[in-house]
């Protein structure tokens, strides 16, 4: 290899495949190795779609402080009516489970000033216990709590308003448990995966769901560091639907997950972080140096590529999240890619040679020299 290219033996194997409809028919099957994962990933990017935007009045729950709860959001304070609250509901978002999908939250039920006389008179009524009630408005399950109205009654008072103190709500509250409801969401769009929870929160007198509504406020906070939580601001519609109306103290709670956009860059950015390292190495072998690519180039970089892939498919992709993700399929595409690229370049594109030029004849190929 005098001139530092690769030479390609004519053996009669290449030599049928340097014939032009052989190349031909070989660029089509390669162009076809990409097929399937391109496929999955249309079909991951049409499964994931149905997420459900929120209103026009949302907020984002405060990220968390000193690996503390973030500061809290009022959802609602009372009825559409101004009436103020006998109790405040506080949901806690501690996490979640992507392989169900599960959302963990923790429950905080307190009671203001003025909920302590409408305790009173409802235990002068008979009635023993409130009801804390959540019913699901995408199908799924309900879920009704009962507290005693003694222990809301001894309890110290809550106060409820447009700022909320986390101290004073947690400290105060009469009532506290860790629920864990289902959720809907596609965790296999990751990171672009999305959760979203649509219920309905009320508190009734007695046990019964369908029982006397008690004035109460709803507010949320967050613990989780990985996950944005939006959460849309109760509407007064919402309480004038038609199926509601015999239900004027169930109020709307309405929030959706997913991973904040720096997150999603950064995932992206690093996964691509192998392919983009080894076409830089082989533009600056080819373009820089100017030095052809032989097919070792080709074997050693996909080699590279797909042992990169293992230990970040490790790092970036949750183990709680089941299935083939997309940034799953997206490796996949980009090794078929790769494979494609090496086989074109190595039985197709690359030129196949004859033997190079011999030697100009010296002294020694004329004879000696004639006396």
């Amino acid at each position: 290899m005098p001139d530092g290219r690769y030479i390609t033996p004519q053996t009669r194997t290449l030599a049928r495949l340097s014939r032009t409809p052989v190349r031909v028919i070989i660029t089509v099957l390669v162009c076809a190795i990409p097929v399937v994962p391109i496929i999955l990933l249309i079909q991951n990017n049409f499964d994931s779609t149905g997420f459900q935007s929120l209103g026009e009045q949302q907020t984002t729950l405060g990220a968390p402080k000193d690996d503390y709860y973030g500061v809290p959001t009022e959802v609602y304070s009372a009825n559409d009516d101004g009436t103020p609250p006998d109790l405040c509901v506080t949901f806690e978002f501690l996490g979640l489970n992507p392989s169900a999908p599960d959302v963990y939250l923790g429950v905080l039920v307190g009671v203001t000033g003025q909920g302590k006389g409408q305790l009173h008179s409802l235990a002068k009524r008979g009635f023993k216990d409130v009801s804390l009630v959540v019913k699901s408005d995408s199908g799924l399950s309900n879920f009704e709590r009962p507290i005693a109205v003694s222990v809301l009654e001894a309890a110290p008072v809550t106060q409820c308003g447009a700022h909320p103190l986390q101290q004073n709500l947690d400290q105060s509250a009469a009532y506290r448990a860790t629920w864990s409801l289902s959720l809907l969401g596609q965790p296999r769009a990751f990171p672009q995966d999305w959760y979203e929870l649509d219920d309905s929160v009320g508190v009734i007198a007695g046990n019964s769901q369908n029982g006397e509504a008690l004035p109460s406020s709803l507010v949320m906070m967050s613990r989780d560091e990985d996950l944005r939580v939006d959460v849309e601001l109760d509407q007064v519609s919402y309480q004038n639907l038609p199926y509601r109306r015999n239900l004027p103290g169930q109020h709307q709670l309405f929030f959706t997950l997913h991973r904040p956009p720096w997150v999603i860059t950064y995932t992206y950015w690093v996964a691509a972080m192998p392919f983009l390292l080894l076409i830089a190495l082989l533009w600056f072998k080819r373009i820089a140096q100017r030095e052809s690519l032989e097919p070792s180039d080709a074997a050693f970089g996909l080699a590279a590529a797909m042992v990169a892939i293992l230990p970040l498919h490790q790092v970036l992709v949750p183990s709680t999240i089941p299935g083939l993700t997309r940034l799953d399929l997206l490796f996949g595409l980009g090794i078929c890619f790769l494979v494609a690229a090496s086989i074109l370049w190595v039985v197709v594109w690359l030129p196949l040679r004859t033997d190079p030029d011999p030697p100009p004849a010296g002294p020694a190929a004329n004879g000696p020299p004639a006396s």
